[in-house]
C-alpha cells in the first residue's frame, strides 16, 4: 500500500475528531506513542469442531495477551468453531484484533495478573448492517465475540483514564454514538488495521496511531460528562456522601478518587459541594475526626497510642490529626484522652448507685 492513502486515514482520523480538544489530544497520544515495541503478529484460523481448536485459540489468545483464560466462561456459540484472528501490538499500551467467524465467549481468569490494566473497544459488523456496534468491555468479565466480524482495540487503561476518568460502568454495554459517527468511526478503525497489517513503515504507522487513538478519545470525550449533563445534583451528592460514609478511613481517598467513582469532572464535584455550602475534604476529615473521638473515650483501646488511633482514623500524620481535633472539639487529642478516663469511674459510681 502506497503512503498516500496510509497518510489520508491519519488525516480523516485527525478531521473526524475535531470536537476534542488538540491538547488533550496530543497529551494522550504521546503517551500512547512512547515506546513503539517491535510488532507482534499472530494469526489463527481453523475450521474443526472440537476440543483441540479450541485449546489452541485459547492458547493463541493467552500467548498474544499475556494472561490466562477462564476455561469455565469461555464456551463457543456456533459449531463447528471457525475462526480467523489477526492481531497487532504496536506499542505496550496499544493493540489491535481483528476476529472473524463463529460466535464465542472469552473472559480472562479474575486473578490474573494484568487483567485489569486495559480496555478494550468492541466495534462489531453484523450482517445486514453497515452500523457497527460499539461497546467497551475490561478483562474482568466474559467476553462475548458474536458479531461475524469484529475490530477489537485494546489500550491502557491507566493511559485512557488520565484523560476520560473512570470508565468501568460502562463496560458491556452498547457506547450511545450517533450512527453516521459510528459508521464513520467503524469504517475508518477497519481500514487502518488493514493499513497497520500491510505497513512497514514506523512513521507511517504512528499516523495512524495518533489519528486511532485521536477518534477513541472523540468516542470517550461525552462519556464523562454524560453524569454532569443530566444535571441530577441531589442525587450525586447523595452518591457521593454515601461513598465518603464507605470509604472515609481509607487513607487514599480524595476528591479525586470520589469523582472518578461518579464519572463526572473533579471541578463538578466541588460545585455540586458548594451549593450545598459544605466541603469534599471537610465531610472526610469531620468523620475520620468523629471516629477518633469516639475511640479516645473508650476503656478498651486506652494502650491504643494517640498515633495508633490517628493512623486507624485514616490519618498519616499525627500533627495533622492533633490538629484537626483540636479544630473541632477545642481540645487536644491527649487532654481530652485524660478527661474521658477521668470521668468512667464517676460514671461508673452513678450507674451502680
Amino acid at each position: 500500500m502506497t503512503s498516500v492513502p496510509q497518510n489520508s486515514l491519519a488525516a480523516i482520523g485527525r478531521l473526524i475528531s475535531l470536537g476534542l480538544g488538540a491538547e488533550q489530544r496530543q497529551k494522550l497520544t504521546k503517551q500512547i506513542e512512547s515506546g513503539f515495541s517491535p510488532r507482534t503478529f499472530n494469526e489463527f484460523s481453523e475450521t474443526k469442531q472440537g476440543k483441540e481448536a479450541w485449546d489452541s485459540y485459547l492458547a493463541l489468545l493467552r500467548n498474544f495477551f499475556g494472561f490466562a483464560f477462564d476455561p469455565a466462561r469461555c464456551r463457543t456459540l456456533q459449531s463447528p468453531f471457525e475462526v480467523t484472528l489477526k492481531a497487532i501490538a504496536v506499542t505496550p499500551n496499544l493493540a489491535f484484533a481483528r476476529v472473524q467467524g463463529s460466535a464465542h465467549q472469552v473472559a480472562a481468569l479474575p486473578k490474573a495478573s494484568n487483567s485489569n490494566l486495559f480496555y478494550d473497544f468492541h466495534f462489531a459488523r453484523r450482517p445486514g448492517s453497515d452500523v457497527p456496534e460499539i461497546r467497551l468491555f475490561d478483562w474482568l468479565q466474559p467476553v462475548p465475540l458474536d458479531a461475524s466480524d469484529t475490530l477489537v482495540v485494546i489500550i491502557s487503561r491507566a493511559k485512557l483514564e488520565t484523560i476520560t476518568g473512570n470508565l468501568s460502568h460502562l463496560c458491556g454495554q452498547q457506547l450511545e454514538v450517533d450512527e453516521r459517527y459510528a459508521r464513520l468511526v467503524g469504517d475508518f478503525f477497519f481500514s487502518a488495521f488493514d493499513s497497520l497489517m500491510h505497513n512497514d513503515s514506523v512513521q507511517v504507522e504512528a499516523s495512524i496511531v495518533a489519528a486511532m487513538v485521536n477518534l477513541l478519545m472523540g468516542i470517550c470525550s461525552p462519556l464523562k460528562t454524560s453524569n454532569e449533563k443530566q444535571g441530577n445534583r441531589p442525587t450525586l451528592l447523595r452518591l457521593a456522601l454515601r461513598y465518603i460514609d464507605t470509604n472515609y478511613l481509607d487513607p487514599k481517598i480524595s476528591p479525586s478518587t470520589i469523582s472518578a467513582k461518579l464519572n463526572i469532572s473533579q471541578s463538578y464535584l466541588y460545585d455540586i459541594f458548594a451549593a450545598q455550602n459544605i466541603s469534599v475534604s471537610d465531610e472526610i476529615w469531620d468523620r475520620r475526626i468523629s471516629r477518633a473521638h469516639k475511640m479516645l473515650q473508650e476503656a478498651s483501646l486506652s494502650k491504643k497510642s494517640i498515633s495508633e488511633i490517628a493512623s486507624a482514623c485514616g490519618f498519616t500524620s499525627q500533627a495533622h490529626f492533633s490538629r484537626r481535633f483540636k479544630e473541632r472539639y477545642g481540645i487536644s487529642p491527649t487532654a481530652f484522652r485524660k478527661t474521658a478516663s477521668a470521668r468512667r469511674p464517676h460514671r461508673l459510681a452513678e450507674a451502680n448507685g
